[in-house]
């Protein structure tokens, strides 16, 4: 019999495990042997003696014959349960191998891990992954929050973003090794006022900040400071001294400060009695832009202090600042509907040392001085100057002439003035000729919005400015642009003069009405211009804007001979859009 570990009985080949079926037939024929006995069937007679010998040696082979078909069968049922029990092993077996398979597989997949370029990347590179998770601080947006029966006003929206890092330090223990020794990492600190954060018995957040501030090390502090807009919190009042002990504690590593509190809160500024000798950049935002009372000493000590800005602060001159060290300012409003040029004045004559600097200029009243007192001219060597109105836009008269009118700026490379609305006056556009007639400065960006222009202030300004690189006009009255102005930018080839050869980008609005071909020759004799010249630049970008009714008919400028290669200029680089806008202003 085979054994179950061993190989099965085979067919039909000499192999020792082949199995032969016994041969049962008799030594004798018994085919003979029946027909001759047969007779004995059908009679009584008694068998003879040879007759009793074939008998007796048929039943004896039959009786052999059983006993090996006995034999035969009992191996053949035992193969059948070897072969039953070899089944069960074997599945046994396969899901052994199953199993193995599968525990190799996690195995083989942990160790090509182990060999994965994600753990050779340094911590350094970490570092900037993680950096990229700190929001940086808040920029400027306000909400419209209209009420029945008021008019609509400005809201802030300050809400407390997710700090990640407290998540991330949990992941793993490389994580956590790389947060611990980052200390840049938790240098930016964002601080909200709530009676839940700095209540009596709200010790959980003042632990945690202070945590934050300890794993920051030596490294330069960015400390937002916010307080939410909502009635619930009117009654916190002065700066917590919880908070006031945290930043006395780490005040020498302030390198920027933001505070987005109520008038309330920022008047208690003052007794804070900081020293803070890193802080450079210091930002002041009034949410309910209340009047703020003057006051000493509001920071004690803050020697590289070089930025300032400041929202809806009606006049940031009652924080007794070092102003003679800034070099860039910013004042913008929001809430409060209008500004006065005394005020901004007043801040210009202290700031002697700006390099740039934002305005709101705009008021509901007529300014405190008149043209016809001659002031004294305020010289300065600022870099960049950016005359906005408030964001509602609205009130009647700009403050804008007032201060130009008082500046001289040789230094000036950036001027940027978007008037309130469109209004008829010209004597915003005729301070910027004089300011920039006065000065000669070395202008390369010139930006004049919403405004009404007279055509010669603008042509005086294209010739007496030669660094001019952009020109943007947008908003503009009908007679803004003549043809006098695009033929002074069209370069005169037989001549070669040229004003403003720097000149690259070019937006202009109700432009059109001098022409679509004298604007495409201005277009190509600025973009033929030979490449590499020193003394001229070529140019990149054009838009022409016109409203809707006027453009109207020049939707079939493709079949014009003028335009025949306006198409190969902007495959080729030229960036040219001539399009219609709405929004229309009367002469």
């Amino acid at each position: 019999m085979a054994s179950i570990l061993g190989p099965l009985p085979c067919g039909g080949c000499d192999c020792p495990n082949h199995f032969f079926l016994h041969d049962t037939s008799p030594s004798f024929d018994s085919t003979s042997a029946k027909s001759d006995l047969a007779h004995l069937k059908i009679s009584n007679h008694a068998p003879t003696e040879k007759e009793a010998d074939a008998l007796r040696d048929m039943i004896f082979s039959s009786e052999n014959r059983m006993d090996l078909i006995d034999e035969e069968g009992s191996v053949l049922a035992e193969v059948i349960l070897d072969m039953k029990r070899w089944i069960v092993t074997s599945e046994q077996r396969m899901l052994a191998l199953r199993q193995e398979q599968l525990r190799l597989e996690a195995e083989t997949h942990i160790w090509k891990s182990l060999l994965s370029p994600i753990r050779h990347v340094p911590d350094e590179i970490w570092m900037r992954i993680f950096r990229h998770t700190v929001e940086p601080p808040k920029s400027l947006r306000a909400s419209w929050c209209p009420r029945a029966g008021t008019f609509p006003n400005h809201s802030w929206n300050f809400k407390p973003t997710e700090d990640f890092f407290w998540a991330i330090e949990g992941v793993c223990s490389k994580w956590r090794s790389i947060l611990l020794n980052s200390p840049c990492l938790w240098s930016n600190i964002e601080i909200f006022i709530t009676s839940s954060n700095f209540g009596v018995n709200a010790n959980n957040y003042v632990r945690k900040l202070g945590r934050q501030m300890d794993r920051s090390g030596n490294h330069p502090l960015t400390i937002t400071i916010s307080t939410p807009n909502v009635p619930a919190f009117a009654s916190i009042g002065a700066i917590p001294s919880q908070l006031v002990m945290l930043l006395h504690s780490f005040s020498s590593r302030i390198q920027y400060l933001r505070f987005n509190l109520p008038s309330r809160q920022l008047q208690s500024i003052p007794s804070l009695q900081l020293s803070l000798p890193s802080l450079h950049t210091l930002f002041l935002l009034s949410t309910d832009g209340n009047g703020i009372a003057r006051r000493s000493d509001s920071f004690a000590f803050c020697p590289s202090l070089r930025n300032f800005a400041c929202v809806d602060i009606i006049d940031p001159s009652v924080f007794p600042l070092p102003w003679h060290q800034i070099d860039d300012f910013m004042c913008r409003y929001f809430r409060i509907r209008h500004s006065q040029a005394s005020i901004h004045i007043r801040m210009l004559e202290r700031l002697v040392n700006l390099k740039s600097c934002v305005l709101d200029c705009h008021s509901q009243f007529p300014a405190t001085f008149s043209h016809d007192v001659a002031l004294p001219c305020i010289f300065r060597n600022y870099r960049s100057l950016h005359l906005w109105p408030n964001a509602r836009c609205d009130g009647d008269v700009t403050v804008m002439p007032q201060i130009m009118n008082r500046l001289t700026l040789p230094q000036l490379r950036k001027l940027d003035v978007v008037c309130p609305l469109p209004t008829a006056e010209l004597d915003t556009f005729s301070a910027v000729r004089g300011l920039i007639h006065r000065s000669m400065p070395p202008l390369t960006h010139l930006c004049f919005m919403r405004g009404h222009i007279d055509s010669d202030d603008l042509l005086h300004i294209i010739q007496i400015t030669p660094t001019l690189e952009e020109l943007k006009l947008s908003q503009l009255n009908k007679n803004a642009i003549t043809p006098e102005i695009i033929q002074a930018l069209t370069w005169n080839h037989p001549s070669g003069n040229m004003n403003v050869p720097h000149l690259h980008t070019i937006r202009m609005s109700n432009a059109e009405q001098v022409g679509l071909p004298s604007l495409v020759n201005m277009i190509r004799s600025r973009w033929i211009l030979e490449e590499g010249r020193s003394d001229v630049s070529r140019l990149r970008s054009v838009e022409i804007v016109g409203d809707s009714q006027r453009l109207g008919y020049y939707t079939a400028i493709k079949a014009l001979s003028t335009f025949a290669d306006l198409g190969q200029w902007i495959s080729d680089g030229l960036r040219c859009e001539i399009y219609k806008t709405f929004i229309a202003y009367d002469n």
